[in-house]
């Protein structure tokens, strides 16, 4: 789902399919789906009818995991974290994940223990004036099911990415802290 929004996020310390034990983080993200020179269309029918319209229709989507158990982490930096796993890397393992999707009040959810791709970064360059690097604060979280691997499976998709050029929003890199941002 790579739609141009208007981002409303949420970070928080939440519970679900994950497992117990873990601080997992929520993103939210919620508006009308829009499109930039393209279409958009439910090719499975998840909302609707096969090849029904999205466009113009209100949706939220939630992603729900917890950084820390994906396998990889890139090495953080003044500025910069990111963890990540999944089958698409061939060795280690993505955290589990939670994904809720509302489009017209329709609701579609899916729960992956083993996903092809878990990937979660933050950048606070802006919130710690980060000179080094280019000025601005993000909140990324991209998640793909495992039929990704798969020509012949379903493959689902979804990120949600907050940024700042201008605004600081992120005051720290631990995935585990509660935040509510609100940014369009």
């Amino acid at each position: 789902m790579r739609h141009k929004l208007t981002l409303a996020v949420i970070v928080a310390l939440a519970f679900g399919a994950i497992p117990r034990d873990a601080q997992a983080w929520i993103i939210s993200v919620s508006g009308v789906i829009t499109s930039q020179g393209g279409t958009y269309e439910d090719r499975l029918g998840l909302f609707g009818i096969v090849g029904g319209p999205l466009f113009g229709l209100s949706y939220s989507t939630t992603i729900s995991t917890d950084p820390a158990l994906n396998t990889f982490a890139n090495p953080l930096t003044l500025s910069y974290q990111e963890r990540y796993g999944g089958e698409s890397l061939a060795a280690g393992s993505g955290a589990p994940y939670n994904i809720v999707t509302i489009v017209n009040g329709v609701t579609y959810s899916r729960s992956e223990l083993s996903p092809f791709l878990n990937r979660s970064y933050l950048i606070n360059a802006l919130s710690v004036n980060d000179v080094t690097t280019t000025l601005q604060d993000q909140i990324h979280q991209d998640v793909r099911s495992s039929g990704c691997g798969f020509s012949t499976t379903p493959c689902l998709e979804s990120y949600i990415l907050a940024y700042s050029l201008g605004t600081p929003f992120v005051p720290t890199l631990d995935f585990s802290v509660a935040e509510r941002v609100n940014r369009t």
